[in-house]
């Protein structure tokens, strides 16, 4: 049955195991969100609940790690189809996946990404890198991956950032390498300072201009008895189809511009003006007989 609203969950759970206290706790609240999807990082396969259907990103992330242990895993009520878990060879291996499911709004997308943290492989790992240096080449790689999905359909990209957005404090360079990444093509629902946690979180749900979020929640890391879960904060929030979204596209493109110098405002009375000079016609129908000042503006005259 096609509805007017999915549910979305995405968590950290900081490598909870199945089975262990912690564990079973996470797991009881996952299933308490009553989502349509979901995404888990840094978790067990054990965890996600058991009456639905997963993919999971490569095992292998460049640290040591067991075959029930993966850095993205995304849940859903329906099965999946077109799954990648490459992305790239280019890519470093067990950050991504990527599938398609049905949902009550329709077929969606998802992308499910754990950008490396800034220490990644610096003093732990290999420790063959300098800070910032493998989250900055994986999202040069990302960017180009995203620039080639299909978004014929939507797209749900969760993901844990290891970055806040807007900036606080990460470096401008992998800043706007993540903005490059995203383009003009996806938006962050869980952008800024989040309700209930009165600070900005380094996991996020961006989607593309078909979708529009409402309802965000927040979930603490620590249970009400004082158990600790995660050292991260859930998210949770609805998503609905927006039936038209040119007017959408034409505010981001302005914005964009704004901000990049290649567009700019100017007065309305010119804008106006330039009206009867060229192409003295009404922008709205072409007609070239008894024009007048814009629409908004009452007339005793004929309008077209």
């Amino acid at each position: 049955m096609i509805g007017d609203s999915i549910k979305l969950g995405v968590w950290n759970v900081e490598w909870s195991r199945a089975g262990t206290r912690r564990g079973i706790t996470v797991s009881k609240s996952l299933g308490e969100l009553r989502s349509d999807i979901l995404c888990v990082t840094e978790g067990y396969v054990g965890l996600l609940p058991p009456a639905g259907h997963s993919v999971l990103s490569e095992a292998d992330h460049g640290y040591q790690t067991t075959d029930d242990r993966r850095k993205v895993m995304l849940w859903s009520r329906e099965p999946w189809s077109d799954i990648d878990s490459i992305g790239s060879p280019d890519l470093p291996s067990g950050r991504f996946v990527v599938g398609r499911t049905m949902t009550p709004i329709g077929p969606i997308r998802v992308v499910g990404v754990c950008i490396p943290w800034r220490d990644a492989h610096v003093r732990t790992g290999r420790r063959d890198r300098k800070p910032w240096q493998d989250h900055s080449d994986f999202i040069s790689r990302l960017g180009m991956l995203l620039s080639q999905l299909d978004d014929s359909i939507p797209i749900i990209i969760f993901a844990d950032f290891n970055q806040r957005v807007p900036r606080i404090s990460q470096p401008l360079l992998v800043f706007d390498q993540l903005q490059a990444a995203f383009a003009d093509r996806f938006i962050a629902a869980t952008a800024g300072v989040l309700p209930g946690v009165n600070e900005p979180s380094i996991d996020h749900v961006a989607l593309s201009r078909q979708l529009a979020a409402s309802e965000l929640q927040t979930f603490n890391g620590t249970s009400e008895d004082g158990q600790h879960l995660s050292d991260h904060f859930g998210l949770s929030l609805r998503l609905r189809l927006i039936k038209s979204i040119a007017p959408i596209m034409i505010r981001a493109r302005m914005y964009a511009g704004l901000n990049d110098g290649t567009m700019n405002t100017g007065s309305l009375i010119e804008d106006e003006r330039l009206k009867f000079i060229l192409p003295q016609s009404c922008c709205y129908c072409g007609t070239r007989t008894r024009l007048s000042l814009d629409h908004l503006f009452a007339h005793k005259v004929r309008r077209c």
